[in-house]
């Protein structure tokens, strides 16, 4: 018998089909990530929707105010998922909450009590698609003045709480679920899902190329893997906090001042070429110019984004009657990712900024 053709068709050691166990592994298991596994994420989804929605309050000056007090009902479950190093997420979950609130700027100060119904959350809608009913246990005009103010300004704010719980079960949740093979760094693949992906709940799959190897730079350009160009859009924001300049810059760069408005871990070097992280590190970037009180430039970036990839945030406080004036542009921002930007500005800065330090009344 001729055994050459065969020897020679062998595979060498550390060559041949990835999906043969011929790598050399710590782990000794799912070689190259091409086995299904899967990571229960029902009780991780529970306390993190629990930690992002009982508790929340919206407070409009002259208006209403209205409060969480309590999730009696989270029904479903959630899976995460690795199949030939491609993340995919099963989610479902029917949601009931209490809340409580009462109109401002009126003689009735009668404080009213209903629920919120948490109707479609799952994989196959985004954040804004997400069906809310909202009911109150009285059936009074005010009641109903206050229920109609409920669904239509602390809805779409429920939405965008529901939207960091889809971003953090891909982010946070997905660690470790794919193993660094041979070479590898062990970064994570792109997750995927079956929602349509709109901007509030989209995990994008481009990822940046950056020349140079001197530490991140400024993006004169961006590119997906296979060379494709990553559409941007620019940002622009006016708005008004009536406080000194020089006191909301010191907001925007001091960390004890970060973490107090963002109600969570924040680190601040602010000199140039210093680093900041928010929100537990989901949040990052450097700050590459510093005018106290006048201007701000920073590169920022959500850890959701493609790889290496930072917008540009450039701040000027212009003093106005009463207050400080922020004008706030941010270029280089991800096409998908807009919408979720957006409203992560106007939510979890602008407003908590005013709500935190008083900074939505006029001075006197």
């Amino acid at each position: 018998m001729n055994c050459s053709s065969s020897d020679s068709a062998m595979a060498k050691w550390g060559e041949g089909d990835p999906r043969w166990i011929v790598e050399e592994r710590a782990d000794a298991k799912n070689v190259n990530n091409w086995h299904w596994t899967e990571k229960n994420a029902t009780q991780w989804s529970k306390d993190k929707l629990r930690e992002l929605l009982v508790g929340f309050k919206v407070n409009e000056a002259g208006s209403f105010e209205f409060r969480v007090s309590d999730m009696p009902k989270c029904d479903g479950e959630a899976t995460a998922n690795n199949r030939k190093a491609k993340l995919i997420f099963f989610y479902e979950w029917t949601i009931t909450l209490d809340w409580e609130g009462q109109l401002l700027g009126c003689d009735n100060k009668t404080k009213f009590k209903g629920k919120v119904e948490v109707i479609n959350l799952s994989e196959e809608n985004s954040a804004s698609e997400i069906d809310m009913d909202v009911s109150v246990e009285s059936s009074s005009n005010d009641a109903f003045k206050l229920k109609e103010l409920v669904r239509r300004v602390a809805v779409p704010r429920l939405q965008t709480q529901l939207g960091m719980y889809i971003d953090q079960l891909r982010t946070e949740f997905s660690q470790n679920l794919i193993l660094p093979t041979k070479g590898d760094t062990g970064k994570p693949a792109p997750a995927t899902s079956n929602a349509a992906a709109p901007a509030a709940s989209t995990v994008t799959r481009d990822r940046t190329v950056i020349a140079g190897s001197d530490g991140p730079k400024a993006p004169s350009g961006s590119a997906d893997s296979s060379g494709a160009r990553l559409a941007t859009k620019k940002l622009t924001f006016k708005e008004e906090f009536f406080c000194a300049p020089e006191d909301l810059f010191r907001v925007f760069t001091q960390e004890h001042l970060l973490a107090a408005f963002v109600r969570a871990r924040a680190t601040a070097d602010a000199r140039e070429g210093g680093e900041f992280s928010l929100c537990d590190g989901s949040i990052t970037g450097f700050f590459d110019e510093l005018l106290p009180p006048d201007r701000l430039v920073m590169r920022w970036r959500h850890r959701k984004w493609p790889a290496g990839h930072h917008s540009i945030c450039e701040l000027n406080f212009r003093p106005s009657d009463g207050g400080t004036q922020l004008e706030l542009v941010q270029t280089q921002v991800p096409e998908k990712e807009v919408e979720f930007t957006r409203n992560s500005w106007q939510e979890h800065y602008f407003r908590a900024i005013k709500q935190t330090f008083g900074y939505g009344g006029k001075l006197f």
